[in-house]
């Protein structure tokens, strides 16, 4: 069985692309350079996400949503061109 980011604390590596209209944030496992992502999480104008991948569990997909949306996102909740 596959190894998940669900099966240890990991630190995750977040790598920020602007796909269009869409944000779009791959994740990584921070120490393990070469390893495959995680899966995406995207947004749209509005702040709606979407999970894209099969790693993370509902939990850490709603964490790390919420740890993107409060980084990435101003007060106005307008996301910041890097």
């Amino acid at each position: 069985m596959a190894e998940t980011a669900k099966d240890t604390d990991e630190v995750l590596r977040i790598v920020k692309n602007t796909e269009g209209r869409v944000m779009a944030f791959a994740l990584f496992r921070a120490y393990d350079i070469g390893a495959p992502s995680l899966g995406r999480i995207l947004f749209d104008e509005n702040g709606y996400w979407i999970y894209d991948g099969e790693d993370l569990s509902i939990n850490e997909q709603e964490q790390m949503a919420g740890f993107i949306l409060k980084t990435f996102y101003n007060p106005g909740n307008v996301i910041e061109a890097p």
